[in-house]
């Protein structure tokens, strides 16, 4: 059944638009306050700054928007149709890094996208997983590499968004929420990336931005969530 929609979940933001993720320094190479700039992304409308970022700043108590029942109700239900995004059943998804692959890690370790270009060209697999499961995605992410995600995302398929490492349970947003990198989040997020989908610990990147005092990125983390159930709510209604 389709989930009901509360008037105070679509906060300011008007449904069928996207809005932008602020395009600034990531919070985790300049740990104090960062204020956001709201630019226009090619795949989003422009929008005007949000009420609710500059509440957050004034410490103003909002009232939660969903009760921890429906949250959990809205994680089963993006499980669901989510399904046919599964992880991929290919038998070499995990398995021994090969030499071609090894330079693909290399150039992100380097943040070389030139020589990651080179490599991937040559024959390096985007979607080998390593022992613990983590793509180079993950690896890019952690080195903070955003050119090299950018090139990850447009080439790999879309599945590698939501690959977990065995661990704990990370997709590369999880990654980027923890470490506060605002604009790779921003990436990740606009590629399509699952905002309801819990790790090991049944925590979102939005409770890892919280969890890493960041409440700007849990912010928008959690906004584009609640813009992620209606978009797909409007879909099922559709069909």
């Amino acid at each position: 059944d389709a989930l009901p929609i509360s008037p105070e979940l679509v906060i300011t933001q008007t449904v069928g638009t996207s809005p932008a993720m602020p395009d600034v320094v990531d919070s985790s190479v300049s740990p104090t306050a960062s204020h956001f700039a709201f630019p226009a992304a090619s795949s989003s409308p422009p929008t005007s700054p949000v009420p609710w970022i500059l509440d957050l700043h004034r410490g103003t108590q909002r009232k939660r928007i969903s009760s921890d029942s429906v949250l959990a109700e809205a994680l089963a239900h993006s499980d669901s149709l989510r399904s046919t995004r599964s992880e991929p059943s290919r038998p070499d998804a995990v398995g021994p890094t090969t030499p071609k692959d090894k330079a693909l890690l290399e150039a992100v370790k380097s943040d070389d996208v030139r020589k990651f270009q080179e490599a991937h060209e040559a024959g390096g697999d985007l979607m080998r997983r390593d022992p613990l499961g983590r793509t180079v995605l993950h690896h890019a992410v952690t080195s903070g590499s955003k050119n090299i995600v950018k090139y990850i995302i447009s080439k790999a398929p879309p599945e590698i968004l939501d690959l977990t490492e065995t661990q704990s349970g990370e997709t590369c947003l999880h990654q980027a929420a923890s470490l506060r990198q605002r604009t790779i989040c921003h990436y990740i997020v606009e590629a399509g990336a699952s905002l309801m989908k819990t790790d090991l610990q049944g925590e979102t990147p939005k409770h890892r931005a919280e969890k890493a005092n960041d409440p700007e990125l849990a912010a928008y983390l959690e906004n584009r969530q609640h813009y992620q159930m209606i978009q797909r709510e409007d879909q099922e209604t559709a069909v």
